[in-house]
This record gives C-alpha cells, structure tokens and sequence, in this order.
C-alpha cells in the first residue's frame, strides 16, 4: 500500500494543487511558484495533453504528451532555486480535456 509520505516530499512548507482546463490553442500554465511540480491528466479526458517550455512554444503540438490518466511523477521546476509553473505551455486534443497539478514550494 502506498503511503502519502511516499508520494511526496516532506521538505517545502507549501503544497498549491490545481487544474488546468486543455484547450485546442495554446495556454501557459498558471503563476504558480515552487520547487517541485507533478502533473497528471485526468483519466475521463477524451484525448492527449501536450505541454512543453516557452522555447517549444513553435511546435505544435508540443513536445511533451500525456495520455488520459497518465503522471510526469516528481520534477524540479528549477534545480536549485524557486522556479514557476508558468514557464510550461500546453494545448489539447479536446476542449474538455484536465491536466491537475500539484507543486511544492
């Protein structure tokens, strides 16, 4: 049985969730500050969540896809320091389409 303290790291005194609604044109994600960041696309999305920094924001889709139900896991938003969630940008194969986030700071 997994555990929430196996989920996550106990280190950072704040936790933000959200989600973020897919859309067909590309949107940055929301200004959220923090170290850590995991997303995860909802399981009852009709289709695929790309996302990818501002330097991809000239590929469509973007380089990064998420399938419905599918998690990044854990990564650093930048190593060493404070990063935001609002260097990533997605678009989505469907309007009806949920990314949720969660990051730590």
């Amino acid at each position: 049985m997994t555990t929430i303290r196996q989920q996550y790291s106990d280190n950072f005194t704040f936790d933000y969730f959200g989600r973020i609604t897919g859309t067909f044109d590309l949107s940055q994600f929301p200004n959220v500050p923090g170290r850590l960041a995991r997303l995860k696309a909802d399981p009852t999305n009709l289709g695929n969540i790309w996302f990818g920094t501002a330097l991809s924001t000239g590929m469509f889709p973007m380089p990064w896809m998420l399938e419905p139900g599918a998690d990044t896991g854990w990564f650093a938003l930048s190593p060493g320091t404070e990063g935001n969630l609002n260097i990533f940008y997605q678009n989505a194969s469907s309007g009806s389409s949920y990314l949720a986030y969660w990051v730590q700071a």
